[in-house]
């Protein structure tokens, strides 16, 4: 068996008649430029196999740099969210009304034992 795509000038080495033949639904001469477009295709991509694999790579190149340099994400929900909305203006007043909570943590402390039951109960009148 010869090297692939060698003659390449009317069909790909594999076999592609009998796949062809099976579609009635398509001209005769239309089968054959389409395999002759592909064929020219494999041919060139096999004779030049250095050079296609530079460009797919310059491609990547230019890709990953153009993401780099063009693209941005603000992970900020403030700003992925509208300010138009009556929550988020209920926030803002919120804000606005009280500065101080600005940038303060909120702690949490939950326990299961009775003791805290009793302060919470002896804290009431």
């Amino acid at each position: 068996m010869g090297k692939p795509f060698t003659y390449c000038s009317k069909r790909v080495y594999i076999d592609l008649d009998e796949t062809l033949l099976q579609d009635e639904n398509q001209p005769i001469l239309q089968r054959t430029i389409i395999t002759n477009f592909f064929s020219r295709i494999a041919k060139y991509s096999y004779t030049n196999a250095g050079n296609i694999i530079a460009l797919y790579l310059f491609s990547a190149l230019c890709s990953l740099l153009l993401a780099f340099y063009c693209l941005t994400f603000n992970p900020d929900p403030g700003k992925m969210i509208s300010p138009d909305l009556p929550f988020r203006q209920d926030f803002f007043a919120f804000q606005q009304a009280f500065p101080i909570f600005d940038n303060a943590f909120l702690i949490v402390v939950e326990s299961d034992h009775s003791i805290c039951d009793k302060a919470d109960t002896a804290g009431r009148p």
